[in-house]
């Protein structure tokens, strides 16, 4: 779709439509949108004013969100909204209503949003959660700041599986084979592993069933920085970021380094994506710059 879903540092997180810069839906309060104010004052005793009140009396609980949205994406094949703040996961259900050749309506922006349940982790802070949005799935993988990660079923809002000290430092990535590709299938088996990534110099592969690390991967230099990472669509590989100036692509299979993308990087390596459809991956560095690399072969 057209969707873009981001989190902000400013304890906010905004829906935009591809082709507008302005927001559709702004999420800034735990419980719901921020109703617009009225510009005027009802008569005492009638209904309007007894609506009034009770909108008053819920925004008094409606409060903003008190830490930054560390992470926001679409579940539920884009019904749902799932937003990490502080040591919170909201489930929210959105509406937003089509006004593409109604400019008055569109200037009005009467799309909403509410939240439907919340999941409190151990964790002090969720720093960053993953989730299967190109099929129904319930569960949800929460990366806290106490180095565990939680595997949440989000239909009953409960831990089933928790894997404490994944990692020596907090995980900053996580990522699931499911979200490679919408073009490629695979065995059901395969859609089973996620993986991690932190400022230990290590990227691990993690079997959800058994909740156990299934293989390592050491060579990217990751201390400082969070670094992403990446499944490839055909999930014979996994690319990282790294902070000195190289994306690394590991061979799942064999758990070595397959190749080492220098390219023309002017700083740290800190995100990977591979294209769901053609042979090729983008390299986000920490100079601003994007660079596009394609199999030539």
């Amino acid at each position: 779709g057209t969707l873009v879903l981001t989190a902000s540092a400013d304890r906010s997180a905004r829906l935009w439509n591809a082709a507008c810069a302005t927001p559709l839906l702004s999420l800034t309060h735990t419980l719901q949108q921020v109703p617009k104010t009225p510009t005027g004052l009802p008569p005492p005793g009638s209904p309007a004013a007894a609506s009034a009140a009770a909108a008053a009396a819920s925004n008094k609980l409606n409060k903003p969100f008190l830490h930054e949205v560390r992470a926001a994406r679409f579940f539920y094949m884009d019904n749902v909204i799932l937003l990490a703040s502080g040591n919170k996961l909201g489930v929210y259900r959105y509406k937003l209503v089509d006004a593409k050749d109604d400019d008055i309506e569109r200037l009005r922006n009467n799309n909403k949003y509410r939240l439907v349940g919340s999941y409190s982790s151990p964790a002090q802070c969720i720093n960053e959660f993953s989730c299967v949005n190109t099929f129904l799935s319930p569960l949800a993988l929460l990366a806290g700041s106490n180095r565990s990660i939680e595997v949440v079923d989000i239909s009953t809002l409960q831990c089933v599986s928790t894997i404490e000290d994944s990692h020596s430092r907090p995980v900053h990535s996580i990522v699931q084979s499911a979200s490679s590709s919408l073009f490629v299938s695979h065995p059901k088996e395969a859609y089973e592993l996620f993986a991690t990534s932190a400022q230990d110099g290590c990227v691990k592969l993690w079997d959800v069933r058994v909740a156990r690390c299934v293989r390592t991967f050491s060579g990217h230099k990751n201390s400082t920085l969070a670094t992403g990472i990446a499944f490839s669509p055909c999930l014979r590989f996994l690319a990282s970021g790294s902070e000195d100036k190289v994306a690394y692509l590991y061979d799942i299979r064999m758990g070595h380094i397959l190749h080492r993308v220098r390219g023309v990087h002017g700083d740290a390596v800190t995100d990977v994506a591979f294209n769901p459809l053609h042979p090729q991956l983008a390299v986000a560095c920490l100079d601003g710059r994007v660079h596009f690399y394609s199999d030539v072969a």
